[in-house]
Formats: C-alpha cells, structure tokens, sequence
C-alpha cells in the first residue's frame, strides 16, 4: 500500500477545504515536527485536521517512517495506550474540549496553570519581544478586524468582582494608587525604556563611565547640572562658561559626554 500517497491525498484535501469556526479541529504537523524542527512554527507546515483525520495522519506517517521512534510515540500517545478508532478517537476529543472549555471560562491564566507556569511564559514572552522585537510594530488592523475588536468589547462582560479587584489594586479615589505609579513607572526605567540613550561620561580624572536609560539619575549622583549636561552632549570637552553662578554647572567643567550608538 502506498502510505505516501494516501498521505498526500489527506493533506491536500486539508488545505483545499474551511473548517467551519464552530468545528472542532486540531493543528497537524506536515513535516514531523521531531524530524524537521526548523519547520514547527512556519505557515505551510501547519493544517487543520478533524480528530479522526488527526490519527489516521500519524498513523500514516509510522507506516511511512517506522524507524522514527518520536512518531511512534506521538501515535501512542494519541489513542490514550489503548486501542482506539479514529471514530472514537474524534469523539472522545470533541468531549473532552467542549468541557474543557467550560471547565476554563472566565478563568485568568494564572488560575488555570499556576503562578509559577504563568510567570515563567510571561517572562519567556519578555525574553522573545527583546530578542525579536514587537512583531506588530509598523503595521495597522484593517478596517475589518478593527470592526470586530469593536464588537467583542462591546459585547465584553466585566462582572463586579473584576470592578472591584481592579479599583482596589489599581485606583484610589479615582487615581493610580502609589503601589500601581511605581509598578508603571518600573517598566520603561532605565534600559527598559526603549527611547533611552547609552551615553559615555568621561570625568576631569579621565575615568570613564557608560550609563544607559539614567541620565538624570547619574547627573544628581555627581552634583551635575542637568540642562547643561545636555546641551553638551557630543561637543567635546566642556569649558568654563561664562556667567554662570550655577555650581552644578561648574562641576562639569573638564567633563566629556559621548554619545553611544
């Protein structure tokens, strides 16, 4: 029997073919993601099978490749460590979905998976936009999607008990209570702010310092005027200015700040 060909046959009848939104359906692997990793997150691999399709493609793709022992498994895993017919199998599925859902609803992700699982996907979320940077910056929703965003929150139901949660963590007396402003004000602080700039601060001594995202706070520090610090950035060597009385401005005399791009 040729397993390639009946393989083929499914997934191209797959990709030429809507599921409807309401349908249950699962996202398959063309090429096994065990075999071709490079390919796991890329478009073309990817296709919507019903459940009962689902099995007979790793089914199919054992018999294709009987020596790769990560398809075996993942079949195996698939019927639960018992026999089961893609029939079953697509039933059991769509059962245990549909109460899964409900099981769910209305519950953050913190109180589905735990503190710790939710800090660590935040975090390796935070670690993913630093390295790759914000994948929607420079783009815009069509009109459509900006229609269907509109729909969804007006059709959004905040019940009391988030109200409440929210305005006892958040404001106070219809303000941002100060645990919330240092919250806030953290994220874009120092090298978080992505409008910060690394300079280079060469003393009178000669010693060299970089600071990046806390120009204000590294001129306070070090008894510095801020608005003259500024303006000489990238001028060379400041000189004594005249008719200053400022002793902050005074202080920077000798000092060299450096751009650094």
């Amino acid at each position: 029997m040729n397993y390639e060909k009946i393989y083929s046959e499914l997934i191209f009848r797959a990709k030429n073919r809507t599921i409807l939104p309401t349908e249950y359906k699962e996202t398959h692997h063309i090429l096994p993601k065990s075999m071709y990793p490079e390919y796991k997150k890329t478009k073309w691999n990817l296709v919507n099978l019903l459940p009962e399709e689902h099995l007979i493609a790793h089914l199919l793709l054992v018999k294709i490749y009987p020596n790769e022992k990560g398809l075996t498994y993942a079949a195996f895993r698939m019927t639960g460590y018992k026999k089961l017919s893609s029939k079953d199998y697509g039933w059991i599925k769509r059962k245990f979905s549909i109460q899964n859902s409900l099981n769910q609803k209305g519950k953050s992700y913190e109180q589905r998976f735990g503190k710790l699982e939710s800090d660590r996907r935040r975090n390796n979320f935070k670690v993913w936009l630093k390295e790759n940077g914000n994948p929607f910056e420079g783009k815009t929703h069509t009109e459509e999607t900006k229609i269907k965003l509109s729909k969804i929150a007006k059709n959004r139901v905040i019940t009391e008990e988030q109200k409440l949660k929210t305005k006892n963590t958040m404001l106070v007396d219809g303000f941002w209570s100060n645990e919330e402003k240092e919250k806030r004000s953290n994220r874009t602080k120092g090298d978080k702010n992505p409008k910060a700039k690394k300079l280079l601060f060469i003393n009178p001594k000669g010693e060299e310092q970089i600071v990046y995202g806390s120009f204000q706070k590294f001129v306070d520090e070090n008894t510095l005027s801020y608005y003259t610090a500024q303006k000489w950035i990238d001028r060379g060597v400041i000189p004594l200015i005249k008719g200053t009385n400022s002793e902050k401005t005074k202080n920077l005399i000798g000092w060299e700040i450096r751009l650094i791009i």
